[in-house]
């Protein structure tokens, strides 16, 4: 918890709870799912899916990537498929990325892969390299 001016302020996502963060010294093998926000500053072998992902500098995540939100300060060796993705200058991507409304990549950053933006609707193409997951989270977010 944070205090401010004398008060408890807590900082809550925006299903109610609070953010989930693994640390820089934890490694996870295997997949993780939240709808909450998660902050990954460690490292992931596996899926990681959630409301909105924040990978930090120091983390790896070795694995496919879903979620609503997606910023990469760090490294991600997998597909990235999300409604909104921002690549900061320090990450590494080596991937595929779909994305259905955001998609920046700042000047510095490493980025291997292609990328497919599903501008409408009812787009039912399928990216070969994406996976099913990834083709039906873009559906549902085109809706």
């Amino acid at each position: 918890m944070f205090w401010k001016k004398g008060k408890e302020a807590s900082v809550v996502s925006r299903n109610g709870s609070a953010p989930s963060i693994l640390s820089a010294n934890l490694r996870v093998t295997g997949n993780l799912v939240t709808d909450g926000e998660l902050q990954v500053d460690g490292a992931v072998e596996g899926d990681v899916n959630a409301g909105r992902l924040t990978v930090g500098e120091a983390a790896k995540i070795t694995g496919n990537v879903t979620a609503e939100q997606v910023i990469v300060q760090g490294e991600v060796r997998g597909t990235i498929c999300a409604r909104s993705v921002q690549i900061a200058r320090t990450a590494k991507v080596a991937g595929d990325i779909g994305w259905r409304e955001t998609l920046s990549i700042e000047a510095g950053a490493h980025y291997e892969g292609q990328c497919k933006h599903t501008d409408k609707p009812r787009d039912t193409g399928k990216h070969p390299s994406l996976p099913e997951s990834a083709h039906s989270f873009l559906q549902k977010a085109a809706s």
